[in-house]
């Protein structure tokens, strides 16, 4: 029998023989009989984790619509795909690393962890610091000293989902809410051309917060193996030759959102709505962690 077309099927663990289709309105979900294979999803991945039940339903409407309700469903049943924080890098500019560092009295690692799981089926940490390993499991560079592309490459060789979420460990301030409202829309979307999903902010590409795809695999390998160590160019190349291999024009490869504003996003706290400006920042340095103290009624609870 073939395998079913929608990317999202998920073969249910506690009724074998049955698929879970994450559905386009109100993300509901509806239980098939069909004889299908697990389609590049798998809820606990590692044998000792504890398996999700994906059985129970979303209600129509449960996508939340006030800041105090905000996605509370999602963390019941995260979204179908993977979810990895970048946090190998140096943090030359910071002296030390910042993904330990506090911000509103948790570290940056405590809070982007609690962001994707919300939002993911599974959290690992792409990172070498076991220091970091409380907060959710590593992942540790194949290629190590690579940049954002090594921990991607490693990634998406690890995962056992098709499609795969990164974020930036210091971007403490994009909210929840807009990353499931994104997840959202993809989901939703009959487009299937993209193999790579990602932000610009204020013009500038966003590549640390970004969707791919495990196709995308292949064409990190071979950047890192011949030196070329820049995100937009490797995503460029390979969104282009992806589209093409699959019948789509060229330009269909790379989906491209500018800033959040196309999003319906769920209602977000007016701290964080006067914060929009540092939803994509990076902390980078002392005088950015001041500012950020400074906005700290605009994190997420």
């Amino acid at each position: 029998m073939e395998k079913p077309s929608n990317p999202l099927a998920v073969q249910n663990p506690e009724k074998p023989g049955e698929v879970a289709f994450w559905s386009s309105s109100g993300l509901q979900r509806m239980l098939k009989k069909a004889n299908y294979k697990l389609l590049g999803l798998a809820w606990g991945f590692n044998p000792t984790n504890r398996v999700r039940k994906i059985n129970r339903a979303l209600a129509p409407g449960s996508l939340a619509r006030t800041a105090d309700q905000t996605f509370a469903a999602s963390a019941d049943i995260p979204f179908p795909v993977g979810g990895y924080i970048l946090a190998g890098g140096r943090s030359s500019r910071m002296g030390s690393d910042k993904a330990l560092l506090q911000l509103a009295g948790k570290p940056l690692i405590q809070h982007a962890v609690a962001k994707l799981r919300k939002t993911c089926a599974n959290v690992h940490i792409l990172s070498s610091n076991s220091a970091l390993s409380p907060y959710a499991p590593i992942v540790a560079d194949v290629h190590p000293n690579c940049g954002p592309i090594g921990g991607m490459e490693s990634a998406l060789t690890y995962s056992a989902f098709d499609w795969n979420l990164f974020l930036a460990v210091d971007m403490p301030f994009l909210p929840t809410a807009c990353i499931a409202s994104w997840i959202s829309q993809w989901i939703q979307s009959t487009d299937d051309g993209p193999r790579i999903r990602m932000f610009t902010a204020e013009g500038r590409p966003q590549p640390g917060f970004c969707l791919l795809h495990k196709d995308v695999l292949p064409f990190l390998s071979k950047a890192i193996t011949q030196g070329n160590l820049k995100l937009m160019r490797v995503f460029e190349g390979a969104g282009r030759e992806l589209a093409q291999r699959r019948g789509y024009p060229p330009e269909a490869g790379l989906a491209i959102q500018e800033d959040a504003n196309g999003l319906e996003i769920v209602e977000v706290s007016s701290a964080q709505q006067a914060a929009q400006h540092l939803w994509f920042a990076n902390l980078n340095t002392p005088a950015d962690f001041i500012e950020a103290e400074a906005h700290s009624d605009a994190l997420d609870p």
